[in-house]
């Protein structure tokens, strides 16, 4: 138990001498004004000069990507209203850490380009001055920050369509690299979406982008600046890695642009995209997204670049039941176990704003979950398992019941009734049969009216078909990915 000093009951002995004391205390009242005025000044204006200066280059709320060593190389310039001729000095502070300026080098005239190396990592004032006898002119800019830059690519849901009604609030440490202008500014809802482009019954374009950033911020600590690169509507062949040169028609090099722009590293990419796949082009959706990973590492110069993606939510058509769909979303399930450094997050769960959009809420959990795989997989920080993965399915003697085990449950499964969502089927028929949880709640019994044929070609899936009912979850609420077809 923690000791609290009580006032009251100190007295001094004899044996200190009262002038000692004294001596003491003066001693330590001195020390905290010391350091108090080291931290005061150190955040102060600075001293100004008789020229004008302005700094081009960093502007606030931009964000440079830390190295290994958590440092940072801030390239900036600026521009003097008339020649001048000086050393230019420069520093980046913090509050409550000093720092000494570094002489970057000569100016002699009116423009001058240099770099500031070794910032740390966190939230810094860029102090920039050019000085002779005295100081010529001076000028700040705040906040320039050092921590992680992460890729949103896709199409609608990962710009965000959610109404822009009770949005995540903005917050210093999290920057946006807008796509249109290509500006950095603190990122503040809607991220992908110029102003009034949405202009249905309420605003939208509430996204992931946020919730993503927050949830990481919070384990981390670390300040993140989100690229947006999505495009709602855009098509596996806008991002055909093959058309790198045609940029800025091409998405695939506009995105590359950026990250090389940027300093060519970034911390990992975020994926929302395959809406537009589910037709004609469903059989190379596959493939496609192969080449996409391999030659965007490639590109980046990061073999093992984080590529965190979703797997497709419930969507509202009539088309054949939704088979393309339930193709794309088996293609995604797949794609996690044939690239390296990769994670699928699961959205059938989602609610939807129109017959194909997340609403707000939903996107905010999808962000918040690509969170918990970014913070495993690119910080290595142990928080949450993917979320429930069939694993094995086993039959009884009678074969009257399936018992269908997981992976990556986040302690149990939440505890319901029934287990909805999985659907056997015999040919074009649907055979019957009961779902529940097994007693120790990690995995799903299916129990048939009668017994099966080992001769029968049953097929098993789970989140198929026309906007599926699903409620299988773990305690994290990450639900059971949609899979199928699996032979039992």
């Amino acid at each position: 138990m923690r000791q609290r000093w009580k006032m009251d009951k100190w007295e001094p002995t004899k044996k200190v001498p009262i002038i000692g004391m004294v001596l003491v205390i003066v001693m330590v009242w001195l020390a905290s004004c010391t350091n108090e005025k080291v931290k005061v000044e150190q955040l102060l204006p600075l001293e100004e000069g008789k020229y004008v200066m302005n700094i081009e280059a960093p502007i606030e709320h931009q964000v440079y990507q830390r190295d290994l060593n958590n440092k940072a190389t801030i390239s900036f310039k600026i521009q003097v209203e008339s020649d001048i001729a000086g050393k230019v000095e420069a520093r980046a502070i913090t509050e409550g850490e000093s720092s000494d300026w570094q002489t970057i080098g000569d100016i002699n005239g009116t423009t001058f380009e240099g770099v500031i190396v070794g910032v740390s990592i966190g939230q810094h004032r860029l102090d920039i001055r050019v000085r002779s006898d005295q100081t010529l002119a001076a000028k700040s800019v705040e906040p320039i920050l050092v921590g992680d830059l992460w890729v949103l690519a896709g199409q609608s849901n990962m710009q965000g369509w959610g109404k822009l009604i009770d949005m995540e609030e903005p917050q210093v440490g999290i920057s946006l690299y807008s796509r249109e202008g290509d500006q950095w500014s603190q990122a503040v809802e809607p991220l992908g979406w110029t102003e009034g482009a949405m202009n249905w019954e309420a605003p939208r374009g509430a996204g992931l982008g946020i919730p993503f950033a927050k949830e990481v911020m919070s384990h981390t600590n670390v300040p993140i600046g989100l690229i947006m690169s999505a495009v709602g509507g855009s098509t596996m062949l806008d991002w055909d890695p093959a058309r790198l040169e045609t940029e800025p028609q091409s998405l695939y090099g506009d995105m590359i642009r950026k990250i090389r722009e940027l300093g060519g590293s970034v911390k990992g990419v975020l994926w929302y995209q395959g809406e537009s796949e589910a037709n004609t082009e469903a059989d190379i959706y596959l493939e496609r997204m192969k080449t996409f990973v391999t030659q965007l590492r490639k590109d980046v110069g990061d073999s093992k670049l984080p590529f965190i993606y979703a797997q497709l939510s419930v969507y509202h058509t009539f088309d054949e039941g939704g088979k393309l769909w339930n193709r794309i979303q088996r293609d995604q399930l797949e794609l996690e176990s044939l690239i390296e450094h990769a994670a699928m997050v699961p959205t059938i769960d989602a609610t939807l704003s129109d017959p194909v959009h997340l609403d707000a809420a939903s996107l905010k959990r999808v962000g918040q979950r690509m969170a918990w795989r970014a913070i495993d997989m690119a910080y290595g920080m142990e928080n949450a398992q993917s979320g429930p993965r069939p694993d094995t399915y086993i039959w009884n003697e009678e074969r009257t019941e399936l018992l269908i085990t997981f992976k990556g449950i986040n302690g149990k499964l939440a505890p319901i009734n029934h287990a909805y969502g999985f659907q056997v089927t015999l040919g074009s028929d649907k055979v019957p049969f009961t779902a529940l949880l097994t007693e120790d709640r990690m995995g799903v019994k299916l129990q048939f009216e009668s017994p099966t044929s080992e001769n029968d070609l049953l097929i098993l899936w789970h989140g198929a078909g026309f906007n599926p009912v699903v409620n299988v979850k773990d305690e994290m609420g990450i639900p059971l990915v949609v899979f199928g077809p699996v032979a039992i």
